[in-house]
C-alpha cells in the first residue's frame, strides 16, 4: 500500500501560493474591524479547489497568500464591493513549468480613505458619512443644509477627508 495526498493537499502542506492580496487603505491604516471583515470576505470567497496559505498582519494592513489568480480576483472584488475603493493587479514572471510561463500575481486592494463618521469635502459641499453602501457608494448628510446626499463610487474618488 502506498500513501499519497492529492495535489491540493500537497500544495497546502507545502505552503504553496500563486498570488498575494494586499489590503490597504488610502491615507490611513485600516481598522481591526475592517481587517476582520476583509478576512471573512476572503474565506467566504473560496471555492472547493481554493485555499489560503497564510495571512500576515502588517502595521499598514493585511497580506493574504492565495492558491490561484482567480481566487485573488474574487477576494479583491468582494472586499471592494464591501468597502468601496479599488484594486489593481500586477504579475511577475516566476518561472516556467511544462513549457508554460508561471506568474506570481499581486492584487493591491485600496479601501477608501474615509469611513462612517468622517466628514468629506466635494467642491464647496461638506458631507458627513453615515452609511457605506456595498458596491454603490455612500449616503451622507450635507452639513450646511441638512440634506441627505448619495455619492456614487466615482464621486467618492474625488472626495477629500476634512
Amino acid at each position: 500500500m502506498k500513501r499519497e495526498s492529492c495535489e491540493r493537499c500537497n500544495r497546502i502542506s507545502g505552503g504553496y501560493y500563486a498570488g498575494i492580496v494586499q489590503i490597504r487603505a488610502d491615507d490611513r491604516i485600516p481598522t481591526d474591524d475592517e481587517l476582520a471583515i476583509s478576512e471573512k470576505v476572503a474565506h467566504s470567497s473560496l471555492i472547493e479547489t481554493d485555499f489560503i496559505s497564510k495571512e500576515v498582519l502588517l502595521k499598514e494592513g493585511l497580506d493574504i497568500y492565495v492558491s490561484s489568480m482567480d481566487c485573488g480576483r474574487r477576494i479583491s472584488n468582494g472586499i471592494v464591493r464591501r468597502f468601496g475603493g479599488s484594486y489593481s493587479k500586477s504579475q511577475k514572471l516566476y518561472g516556467r513549468k511544462d513549457a508554460r510561463n508561471v506568474y506570481m500575481v499581486s492584487f493591491s486592494v485600496r479601501m477608501p480613505g474615509f469611513r462612517v463618521g468622517d466628514v468629506l469635502e466635494i467642491g464647496d459641499k461638506r458631507i458627513s458619512v453615515e452609511k457605506m453602501l456595498e458596491g454603490r457608494g455612500l449616503e451622507g448628510v450635507d452639513i450646511d443644509t441638512d440634506e441627505r446626499v448619495f455619492l456614487s463610487k466615482r464621486e467618492t474618488m474625488k472626495a477629500k477627508r476634512v
